[in-house]
């Protein structure tokens, strides 16, 4: 996968895999992953944020309790970008189709102790 990115993956000497925190970032997209609160709990920061496209808000807990998104409703993206703001901290922008919903995601994500975790995520629709 080609990651576009901005700047070239380094800050301050730091060099960071951005395609990791993509792979991370479409893991999550998953309905498979999302089902999996074991899996999912460790990629979530504990001050997690997600402002979901449909108005909702969301922290760590009530994400993980969340009802996963219909399977049979595949997910498809597309103008994918992974830039490193800052030492540990990656943004990913890209825009998510499904059915006949489409909506700009970007989401910010940490390099904590326990390694890369989502931090914030912001979905907002797409009117036609």
């Amino acid at each position: 996968m080609s990651v576009p990115t901005q700047p070239d993956g380094r800050a301050d000497g730091q060099t960071v895999d951005l395609e990791q925190v993509v792979e991370l970032e479409m893991k999550l997209l998953d309905p498979n992953m999302r089902g999996d609160v074991e899996g999912v709990q460790p990629l979530l920061h504990d001050y997690y944020a997600e402002y979901a496209a449909s108005g909702q808000v969301y922290d760590r807990r009530t994400a993980l309790q969340a009802p996963v998104e219909d399977s049979t409703s595949s997910l498809t993206v597309d103008r994918l970008e992974a830039e490193l703001l800052a030492p540990g901290v990656v943004l990913v922008t890209y825009r998510a189709h499904r059915s006949s919903r489409t909506s700009w995601r970007s989401s910010v994500w940490l390099l904590t102790e326990h390694g890369w975790q989502l931090r914030h995520q912001q979905a907002t629709p797409i009117r036609d």
